[in-house]
């Protein structure tokens, strides 16, 4: 066994932690939006900052151990880890706008004072659909560059292409069965 062999496993486990908080803030959003009462609100909306420290710390890992891993094979003048690494560091700040927004959620939720219509309209701001959908296809496409291992050209292209289909599946798409099934009003308790 060796440094790098410890390495690798740790890069690979920190990509399933990311892929499996992806899903778990998917299944998320999908009920949050379907929601029918503050206190639905309240359980789905407290799934995911459980899970903030684990996406940023993951992602760290990913950086780190992808940047020695890198250097080990003497890649930075390839295109991919470069792009790869650019991919990661853009899956930050729509992460950070989300997390705002849910934990402006979570106090709305919690406030008794507060009206029903302002907490309609956070939970079903469009933002937090696109960024997911964003920082899904950002992922994937990371995870594409890494098994693929194109040329420059080809890896801006492919972040390119993650970047318009998150978009894309953001405003035009669904995320679960949003579309079919969106509750008129949140309702007290």
């Amino acid at each position: 066994m060796t440094l790098y062999s410890i390495i690798l496993f740790c890069h690979l486990a920190a990509t399933l932690v990311v892929a499996a908080a992806l899903s778990i803030e998917a299944i998320s959003l999908s009920r949050l939006r379907r929601s029918t009462t503050r206190s639905e609100v309240r359980v789905w909306s407290d799934l995911v900052p459980r899970f903030s420290l684990i996406i940023i710390g993951s992602l760290a890992v990913l950086l780190l151990s992808g940047a020695y891993m890198t250097e080990q094979i003497a890649a930075w003048t390839l295109g991919w880890p470069r792009i790869a690494a650019l991919g990661l560091v853009l899956i930050a700040p729509f992460g950070a706008v989300t997390g705002k927004r849910m934990r402006a959620i979570r106090r709305e939720s919690s406030k008794d004072s507060s009206t029903l219509t302002a907490l309609n309209t956070r939970v079903r701001d469009p933002f937090l659909k696109t960024s997911f959908c964003v920082r899904a296809t950002l992922f994937l496409g990371i995870v594409f560059l890494m098994t693929i291992r194109p040329g420059l050209g080809e890896s801006l292209a492919v972040l390119g292409v993650s970047l318009l289909l998150g978009f894309g599946w953001g405003f035009f798409g669904t995320l679960g069965s949003i579309a079919k099934r969106d509750p008129a009003s949140i309702e007290a308790d």
